[in-house]
């Protein structure tokens, strides 16, 4: 399937572009799970779009979910317990308009594992939740009811627990409506790690733009905590690389960490906006998010 920004191109030209650009996809996706087999992290966080499909009603479609699949046992063969933050692309649009909405929340809880969830690691409690049941603003009372469990979950947990916490989650724009739940909990927060925007810089942007004029504060200390592990490099990005993520009193530190590229690997084209699709976070003593 191809990409909105590629769809508005001629056939021939789009699959020029596109066709060099998914084997590099996977070119990169396999060396940053070799990377990672060799350092067998004890917990791996993926931030969501595990594939392209907002168009095909997220994982309802047979061969996105099949890629979905094989994705997520690649992760688990390397003996490590895998986490997924779903995202918009994996559960289409999160209305009632998308008829397979409540559909593709099935498939990918069935595919990866609970859709919100927790781990303690090295003293952290590390949180996940799923952005599209954030978003879900319809009337379907089924749906509307695993909503209501999400906030419960998270409520309970971060009362029951005095740790340190870090959130995962696709989208940091899906915490607005339940930001003012979590202020009590703010001042353990360290911080809140989010795909969805491409860009590292975005989480700065957010910071500066985004938190004098918040919904609400607790959602302006919320996008203050934001580092951003990008689905999407620029095509300014050299390579494959690991940005690694360090927790250090009450921030997260970034430092990067190139990934050798295989002899097979190609030029992408200069019109591309990309250089990967593939993006995943592993915690362990620290914490590391793999980039294509």
């Amino acid at each position: 399937m191809l990409p909105q920004w590629l769809r508005s191109l001629p056939a021939e030209e789009a699959a020029q572009l596109y066709l060099p650009l998914a084997r590099e996809f996977r070119r990169a996706f396999a060396a940053t799970r070799n990377e990672l087999s060799e350092r067998k992290p004890e917990l791996i966080i993926h931030l969501g779009d595990v594939t392209y499909g907002t168009d095909r009603g997220g994982l309802n479609h047979s061969s996105l979910l099949k890629e979905s699949r094989l994705c997520i046992q690649s992760l688990r063969d390397i003996g490590t317990t895998v986490r997924v933050t779903i995202g918009n692309h994996d559960t289409g649009p999160a209305t009632d308009e998308n008829l397979l909405f409540g559909e593709s929340l099935s498939h990918c809880e069935n595919t990866f594992g609970p859709l919100f969830w927790s781990e303690i690691v090295e003293g952290v409690l590390h949180i996940g939740l799923a952005a599209p049941l954030l978003d879900y603003s319809g009337a379907d009372s089924g749906i509307l009811s695993r909503k209501d469990d999400q906030l419960t979950f998270l409520l309970a947990l971060l009362r029951a627990n005095s740790l340190p916490w870090v959130l995962y989650v696709h989208s940091p724009f899906s915490l607005r409506a339940i930001a003012p739940s979590l202020a009590p909990f703010l001042p353990r927060l360290r911080a809140v790690v989010c795909g969805h925007l491409h860009r590292p810089i975005t989480g700065g942007f957010l910071r500066i733009l985004e938190g004098p004029v918040a919904s609400s504060p607790a959602y302006g200390t919320i996008l203050r905590n934001v580092t951003i592990c990008p689905s999407v490099a620029p095509l300014w990005s050299p390579g494959y690389n690991l940005l690694h993520l360090s927790m250090g009193g009450q921030r997260m530190h970034r430092t990067h960490q190139r990934v050798a590229k295989p002899d097979s690997s190609e030029s992408i084209p200069k019109a591309s906006l990309a250089r990967c699709l593939w993006a995943f976070m592993t915690i362990g003593i620290e914490a590391t998010v793999g980039v294509g």
